[in-house]
């Protein structure tokens, strides 16, 4: 017999600050992403952020919800996105993802989004019917070099056939020497920082004001300070125990104003976690999306990652000149479902989002 059990936001922190936690086999959250959700600034201490299937004492499923507020023809609506799924390989099939989404849809009201989900979780939206599309962004992963990792945030590989190969493709990659003469033009300069200033948040706002969850500036600083991420360059002993990437060897966060001839043009909020390079936030006029695009090639190029991934639309135009850069490039498309209950309310409302919406500024 299966039983679903919730947990709240106040419940979660009693949760995480179990001495014991991390000697359990399963944990069905992280630490750091635990601490986040507590942080929420869009969250009460009431919202139920966490379900545990439980088959008697056993753990045998989870899935956690992201509180948000999305804005139907300019008046707020607590939603929630689905965010990290997880069934025990002994009892797929079974319907305990189903009825992990069924206590879901109670508790929320059917108000539940979801995007940068995996097949198999679109697998058991689709199965459900009561999920449609809403909206999709065209993407692409510009790769500088090769990688067989079984994840981009690990840094194992499935096989030592893989490992040699990628090994090998590495050895013969022209594409570094290209990068190489790659600079940005002398009247550009970057400045830096830890936490945005005023000139900052007021950008960020700007970028993201005609999006449907609309962050501000609280939010911005909120993804920040409480990333899920923590790296462990030598490894973590409770990661394993997590089935979402936690700790990759490195992670990182830049926020970057850039300025030409002394003039502010735009920001920048780069992310790095291990093989990967994202840029969840940004602002800019279409006029400078190509020196944009050339700062977050350098980026990608000195931090020595192995992908650079993006949707927004004009940094990927000017990389696609790049291209003797790249080893190669693949095309990805990023959907944002909905409940249809949800859909149906939404339907008069401007349904646009930035790369980090949702959950993806922390995964």
């Amino acid at each position: 017999m299966i039983t679903v059990s919730r947990l709240t936001v106040k419940e979660l922190a009693i949760f995480v600050n179990d001495t014991s936690l991390a000697d359990r086999n399963i944990l069905p959250i992280s630490r750091q992403r635990a601490m986040s959700f507590m942080a929420n600034p869009r969250a009460v201490s009431s919202d139920v952020v966490m379900y545990l299937a439980y088959s008697f004492d056993e753990l045998v499923g989870y899935r956690t919800v992201l509180p948000d507020i999305a804005y139907v023809e300019g008046v707020p609506l607590k939603v929630a996105w689905l965010s990290g799924s997880w069934v025990h390989p002994n009892y797929r099939r079974k319907g305990i993802a189903s009825e992990l989404l069924n206590a879901i849809y109670a508790d929320w009201d059917q108000r539940i989004l979801s995007s940068n989900f995996a097949p198999y979780a679109k697998k058991v939206y689709d199965k459900t019917h009561n999920f449609t599309t809403i909206s999709e962004s065209i993407g692409a992963r510009f790769y500088l070099k090769s990688t067989f990792l079984k994840s981009y945030n690990c840094c194992k590989h499935e096989n030592s056939f893989k490992f040699g190969l990628e090994k090998t493709i590495n050895l013969f990659n022209p594409t570094p020497i290209f990068r190489s003469f790659l600079k940005l033009p002398k009247n550009v300069e970057l400045e830096y920082y830890t936490r945005p200033d005023d000139e900052l948040s007021t950008l960020f706002e700007e970028t993201t004001n005609l999006t449907l969850t609309g962050r501000s500036r609280i939010e911005w600083n909120w993804i920040l300070r409480f990333p899920w991420m923590q790296p462990a360059p030598l490894g973590d002993r409770v990661a394993p125990k997590y089935f979402f990437a936690s700790a990759p060897q490195s992670f990182n966060q830049y926020i970057i104003k850039v300025y030409r001839n002394k003039e502010l043009i735009g920001m920048l909020h780069i992310q790095h976690s291990h093989t990967r390079l994202t840029v969840p936030y940004c602002y800019f006029e279409p006029e400078n999306a190509k020196v944009m695009a050339q700062i977050v090639l350098l980026h990608a190029r000195n931090l020595n990652a192995t992908f650079i991934a993006l949707y927004n639309p004009l940094l990927i135009n000017e990389l696609y000149l790049y291209r003797r850069f790249f080893l190669w490039i693949t095309k990805r498309k990023r959907e944002y479902l909905s409940t249809n209950e949800l859909a149906e309310r939404l339907k008069n409302s401007v349904i646009r989002f930035n790369d980090g919406d949702g959950d993806c500024a922390f995964i």
